[in-house]
């Protein structure tokens, strides 16, 4: 199978397991953050496919796989709060306190 083919295919699987795994278990709309990531991920193996286009298939494969296996066995998948919001008071940073001194 060409190399390009296969991770497109393998993309596109890892987008709709992620998205059904967040509507099903979260019954919510998919996290973006999520596909950035797969997408970073799968950019990352296109580039290292210039080193070595079989290992690069194989890891691509095993993504997938693993993204199977996480769908299934992953506890709290729905909890999106960590990453890099920005806190709306300063209770949320200093608990007790409602301005700076």
């Amino acid at each position: 199978m060409h190399g390009k083919r296969l991770y497109w295919m393998a993309f596109i699987i890892t987008i709709v397991m992620l998205s059904w795994a967040d509507i099903k278990k979260c019954h919510d709309l998919p996290w973006p953050p999520r596909f950035v990531g797969a997408g970073i991920t799968f950019i990352g193996l296109d580039l290292f496919s210039i080193v070595n286009e079989e290992l690069a298939g194989i890891m691509a494969i095993g993504i997938v796989i693993a993204v199977l296996v996480n769908a299934g066995f992953s506890p709290d998948t729905c909890n999106h709060s960590g990453g890099t919001v920005q806190p709306a008071s300063y209770e949320s940073v200093i608990p007790g306190q409602t301005q700076l001194d």
